[in-house]
């Protein structure tokens, strides 16, 4: 009998557990964004609305997913520093990125645009389009100082 009560509850805790260890997820406002965050999108992208911005809880921290209207998708961390840009219908507005990096993309692919910024551990992958539609992936470090690049093959 006890038997039989501990599997009819199994699934029940099986649950709470499971429900307990998934991230917290909520759309929130603009105006719950950290600062750097709300200057960030007020700077670079001034004409574009904001569709939706969802605070994730991770591990202890916080992170932010922006959407605008422009089909612009951005990340930021906890303190409101982008962690990732992506422009989908237009090159990343200038200013972002040092000049350094347009300056390297420009030589290596002079009629090329970037569309996207990463931030990774010791670096960036700035995302290019070059004029023939092919994606690289053009790596940098800390600096900003060029590493390499490779073709992105994401079909």
């Amino acid at each position: 009998m006890n038997v039989r009560k501990l599997l009819a509850f199994l699934p029940i805790l099986l649950g709470v557990w499971m429900l307990s260890s998934c991230d917290d997820e909520k759309k929130i406002d603009f105006g719950e964004l950290p600062g750097e965050a709300r200057s960030f999108i007020e700077n670079y992208f001034p004409s574009a609305d904001i569709l939706s911005i969802v605070q994730e809880k991770e591990d202890g921290r916080k992170e932010y997913q922006v959407k605008l209207s422009d089909g612009t998708d951005m990340e930021f961390d906890e303190d409101g520093e982008w962690t990732n840009i992506e422009c989908y219908f237009s090159p990343l507005p200038t200013g972002i990125l040092p000049a350094n990096v347009i300056t390297k993309v420009e030589e290596l692919h002079p009629e090329a645009y970037i569309n996207g910024v990463e931030k990774e551990l010791g670096g960036y992958v700035v995302e290019v389009t070059d004029a023939g539609g092919i994606d690289w992936d053009m790596r940098f470090n800390a600096q900003f100082e060029y590493v390499s690049q490779s073709q992105d093959r994401n079909d």
